[in-house]
């Protein structure tokens, strides 16, 4: 809840740190949080802040590592590429949401390119 619209970028940008911190920390022992985390991930890669969006994906491709199938990740996040989700946004924010999507997936590939099918 803490990561939605009405708190400002920096205190969402903080959050994501700190969950990309515990992930780092709890390692396997956050298995169970996977599909949690990574739909928060996912949309914050959608907010208009340029901090959120980088420390989300940088969130998504640590996350990575804990699942050993990343196909509905990377299909998640091609077909966000694909949505209607910058309707809504200026040009820059529709270009910034791109080029995040684009570094999670990156990330993931980077992270697990042999598990993706």
């Amino acid at each position: 809840r803490v990561l939605g619209d009405k708190h400002p970028g920096s205190v969402k940008a903080a959050v994501l740190g700190a969950l990309a911190s515990l992930i780092d920390v709890g390692g396997i022992a956050l298995k169970p949080f996977v599909p949690q985390l990574q739909t928060t991930f996912v949309k914050c890669l959608l907010d208009p802040n340029r901090a959120v969006r980088q420390r989300s994906a940088a969130a998504l491709g640590r996350l990575v590592v804990l699942q050993p199938r990343v196909d509905a990740l990377v299909n998640d996040l091609a077909s966000s590429l694909e949505g209607s989700a910058f309707d809504a946004a200026t040009a820059d924010d529709a270009r910034g949401v791109r080029q995040a999507t684009l570094r999670a997936v990156a990330g993931a590939l980077a992270h697990a390119g042999a598990n993706v099918k």
